[in-house]
């Protein structure tokens, strides 16, 4: 034998081996594709393995659950079957609901609140000199005629923490005869700034010291009683309680009926 025969003979058996191999698979593809295409049409041909209603969740039943859980835990409590649920089967007509307005009172506060004393607006100088915003004071212990109203009002009041004669809530001043005729009378004073305050006239300006019209002296309308041992530093030296939180023109003097 040649070498040629020799060396075709070695090449011929892997030539063999893998023409077998392609012979198989185009043979199994032959035979996978008919199968394939019957599985596909039998698929298609299947009813759905869930319908709606299985798709649909049944309603929960709270007592099974409920005693099943007690069968696993026995602490928890059982389901209450025996007590029907009530329902209200009478028509919205014939029981009217009341309603939170209708039951609830009006308010206490709104009923015995006083009304808002009003009164009389009187004139107030516009001029500067005449109304400078100076409100100059005097020592309650100044009065010491035990007869006069000035007296008797005076061992009703009390002294602030500024040193402010208060009685019954409002500031005891003196103003001239223009506003004030007698000792008593009540007032609300309003400053230029908006701050307002109720007042009553513990005293009377002599009309030798005011203008001739009775309403300021040297631009002071207001003259505060106080307690000369209890006010500040700062209005004592001043000869001015506007240095207490009184800062500011007169912008209206209101007489209370």
């Amino acid at each position: 034998m040649t070498g040629y025969h020799i060396f075709n003979r070695h090449l011929s058996r892997p030539f063999g081996l893998l023409l077998g191999v392609m012979l198989l698979v185009i043979l199994g593809c032959s035979l996978a594709l008919p199968a394939l295409a019957l599985d596909t049409a039998a698929r298609g041909s299947l009813k759905p393995l869930y319908t709606a209603a299985d798709k649909t969740p049944a309603p929960l039943d709270e007592a099974a659950l409920i005693n099943a859980l007690q069968q696993v835990n026995p602490a928890v409590a059982p389901a209450e079957t025996n007590t029907p649920v009530e329902t209200n089967t009478t028509a919205e007509t014939d029981t009217p609901v009341e309603t939170a307005e209708k039951s609830t009172p009006p308010p206490a506060e709104a009923a015995d609140k006083p009304a808002e004393p009003t009164g009389v607006f009187l004139e107030v100088p516009s001029a500067y000199s005449a109304n400078t915003g100076f409100k100059s004071f005097m020592d309650y212990r100044a009065i010491t005629n035990r007869r006069s109203r000035q007296y008797a009002l005076q061992q009703q009041a009390h002294t602030d923490e500024q040193g402010f004669r208060v009685y019954d809530g409002y500031y005891m001043v003196a103003l001239g005869t223009f506003y004030a005729q007698s000792v008593g009378e009540r007032f609300r004073i309003t400053l230029e700034g908006g701050q307002s305050f109720l007042a009553i006239t513990g005293d009377i300006k002599s009309n030798a010291h005011t203008d001739s019209r009775h309403q300021h002296r040297g631009g002071n309308i207001i003259e505060f009683i106080v307690d000369r041992r209890a006010i500040s530093g700062m209005c004592l030296r001043m000869g001015d309680m506007s240095y207490a939180g009184f800062s500011g023109r007169i912008a209206s003097i209101e007489k209370l009926n």
